[in-house]
């Protein structure tokens, strides 16, 4: 019985529609980001540097995790949240060239992967 349930059945209130809106429009959003900012990096003929590595790594790890891959799906979701992190803290590094910044910001990226491997050791 459960098995021959509609799609419409799933789907019939309007939060889940928002829900399974926003499911399939922020992925399709964050992949045209990352798309964009390696696009406009060769078009400047730029290399692509250690934050913009991060954030594609992010969104493959974010995307293994919606499939479903991996033992636990909690693995893969816990590393995309702590690449996007550590890229962002590289990406404000790199703009901000302040040596109090880099101080600042370094161990906030190492932290953000340490916090995400202390979690997954302890409850895995």
């Amino acid at each position: 019985m459960y098995l021959n349930r509609r799609a419409d059945d799933y789907l019939g209130t309007e939060p889940a529609r928002a829900t399974f809106a926003m499911a399939l429009f922020l992925p399709l959003l964050a992949t045209l980001a990352v798309a964009a900012r390696i696009w406009a990096r060769s078009i400047k003929h730029h290399k692509l540097v250690a934050d913009d590595w991060l954030s594609v790594l992010a969104l493959l790890f974010h995307y293994c995790q919606v499939a479903g891959l991996g033992t636990f799906t909690q693995y893969p979701y816990g590393l995309s949240l702590g690449l996007a992190r550590c890229s962002i803290c590289m990406l404000l590094i790199r703009i901000f060239f302040v040596r109090r910044f880099k101080i600042a910001g370094t161990p906030n990226c190492v932290r953000s992967l340490s916090r995400w491997s202390a979690e997954n050791s302890m409850w895995g």
